[in-house]
């Protein structure tokens, strides 16, 4: 993993980073690489990837997400991005990688959520009020 800097290079080595071809400002294709790449281990993440997507893990409801959003291949794509990611630090640092959980990805995916709306609300000059429901 010495022969690269960061995992921003791994993943483009890997050919899973997302491609954006803008030219002045406007998007030319909104693609992105859903093709079977001549890299073994880009296959191996995308094979990867298309399991976890039916995992109760925080990577399968990210890749859930995703799937409902932008579709199958992105989702594929973005997952096995992810996964390149861990593996890539897993090497480098060697340190494991411990799943939180779909729950725990819920959740947090909550919450980004919840701060928008507030940071949103401030900018028109707007509170929001959190009401507790009962259980």
């Amino acid at each position: 993993m010495s022969k690269f800097e960061t995992d921003k290079h791994f993943v483009s080595w890997l050919c899973l980073c997302p491609e954006l071809h803008l030219s002045g400002g406007s998007r030319k294709s909104k693609g992105s690489r859903t093709h079977a790449s001549k890299n073994r281990v880009a296959g191996v993440l995308r094979m990867c990837a298309q399991s976890l997507l039916r995992c109760d893990c925080a990577l399968g409801a990210f890749g859930r997400r995703l799937r409902a959003k932008k579709g199958g291949a992105h989702a594929v794509t973005a997952v096995a991005r992810k996964l390149a990611i861990i593996v890539y630090h897993m090497l480098k640092e060697r340190r494991p990688y411990k799943d939180q959980g779909a729950a725990y990805y819920e959740a947090r995916y909550r919450e980004r959520l919840v701060e928008g709306l507030r940071r949103r609300a401030k900018q028109l000059g707007l509170d929001v009020v959190h009401l507790a429901t009962a259980p």
